[in-house]
């Protein structure tokens, strides 16, 4: 019975989401008026438009940077209309990265006004950004905030979608602590308690044995192809933890649940430092770059996962899949 009404219930979305895009495929809002909106990408036309009818003063782009020639004409247009283009790159439905949320906080709560936020379709990442900010603006309550993550805006219920993700585990630790919604718990569980689904580690896996991983298909996976007999192999990358910004003292790389690895910073990384705009001090004083070794004799013919451990003080171990694979060849 259970699973007919989920059925039912998709497929009324179906129709409710082509009639939708049929009368409002730019899915454009208002949030707060005159300060607030919310859409789906922009052609140039409609961007100018808007910009025009609305005088934007900032532009927050969920989608992050990108060569396509959606964002190159975006780009283009906030130049010439002199509007500050914020570019930010979420997932619409894994919680996000601690990090990007930091950033995108201090944004929403700076940017002048009136402001646009716009992911892809308007609907999953906008809602979680507009409801961010309608916190910050209006401070209404929990029930009015999650309205942003609404059917209206073509957010499809029973899916995972980043808005309602963040949000209840925020209503967890809201309902955990005896605590009530306001604009200051939100700001203070962002910024002093948030843990991302990737336990607020920030890395990268550089290269194996000097190779740099591939792009698997048109998945996020990547993948270094290494020839079996090779002995003893090292892999690089950077890491820091996203809320202290330093090293994670206990960091192990651990292929296929087995063959663990802890990781040794030997490098320093300008790059990383000025990517994440850190401190200046990293430059020099700071080693975000790691070095592991492993023997390649004993991993066999195929394809291998590649995981991250953190060991917490408690006895904690917590492994972090990632997006990267080791592939031995005969």
């Amino acid at each position: 019975m259970k699973y007919i009404k989920y059925v039912a219930g998709l497929a009324i979305v179906s129709i409710a989401l082509t009639f939708y895009y049929s009368f409002h495929f730019d899915n454009f809002h208002e949030v707060v008026k005159g300060r607030i909106y919310r859409s789906a990408q922009l052609d140039s036309e409609k961007l100018q438009r808007y910009i025009d009818t609305y005088e934007f003063k900032t532009i927050i782009n969920l989608l992050g940077k990108s060569e396509g020639e959606c964002y190159s004409e975006e780009k283009e247009i906030a130049d010439a209309n002199k509007v500050e283009l914020h570019d930010f790159h979420f997932s619409p439905s894994k919680l996000p990265g601690i990090t990007n949320l930091h950033s995108l906080l201090e944004a929403l709560v700076n940017a002048k006004r009136p402001l646009l936020i716009h992911c892809q379709a308007g609907a999953d990442r906008s809602g979680m950004a507009s409801a961010i900010a309608l916190s910050f603006e209006e401070n209404p309550p929990l029930p009015e905030l999650k309205k942003q993550f609404s059917l209206k805006y073509l957010v499809i219920p029973l899916t995972d979608s980043v808005g309602p993700l963040l949000f209840d585990v925020y209503e967890e630790w809201l309902n955990s602590h005896g605590e009530k919604h306001d604009r200051e718990n939100l700001l203070h569980w962002i910024n002093k308690l948030y843990v991302d689904y990737k336990q607020n580690l920030e890395y990268y896996i550089d290269t194996v044995q000097g190779k740099i991983f591939e792009k698997i298909g048109s998945t996020d996976e990547a993948a270094v192809y290494l020839k079996r007999g090779l002995g003893k192999i090292s892999m690089t990358g950077w890491s820091f933890d996203g809320r202290s910004r330093l090293p994670i003292e206990d960091l192990y790389v651990v292929i296929d649940n087995e063959n663990v690895d802890k990781v040794e910073y030997k490098y320093h990384r300008p790059d990383v430092v000025e990517y994440f705009n850190l401190d200046q001090h990293y430059y020099k004083t700071v080693k975000l770059g790691w070095l592991s070794e492993f023997d390649s004799n004993i991993l066999s013919t195929g394809c291998h996962t590649i995981s991250l451990r953190i060991a917490k003080d408690e006895g904690t171990i917590i492994d972090i899949e990632t997006e990267f694979k080791l592939c031995v060849e005969e």
